[in-house]
């Protein structure tokens, strides 16, 4: 019991600034640059927003935080 306590305790340390804090994200400036670029910039510049997959990036993330903050095995 005492290691599962310590254990909470520990991520409870590092989730913190997660679960205290509100985080918006959004690409309103960053979409509104893309579509003012030339096909040449575009492609210079790749950084169109509506192309990011956000499971996958989801997904990405909660391994990274099960298998190096968690030290679980992750699938």
């Amino acid at each position: 019991m005492k290691d599962a306590i310590e254990k909470c305790d520990e991520i409870n340390v590092l989730f913190k600034p997660f679960t205290k804090n509100e985080w918006i994200f959004s690409n309103t400036k960053a979409y509104k640059i893309f579509k003012h670029m030339s096909d040449e910039e575009k492609k210079i510049f790749n950084f169109d927003v509506t192309r990011i997959k956000w499971r996958m990036f989801v997904m990405n993330h909660a391994y990274g935080i099960k298998r190096f903050i968690l030290k679980e095995e992750a699938e």
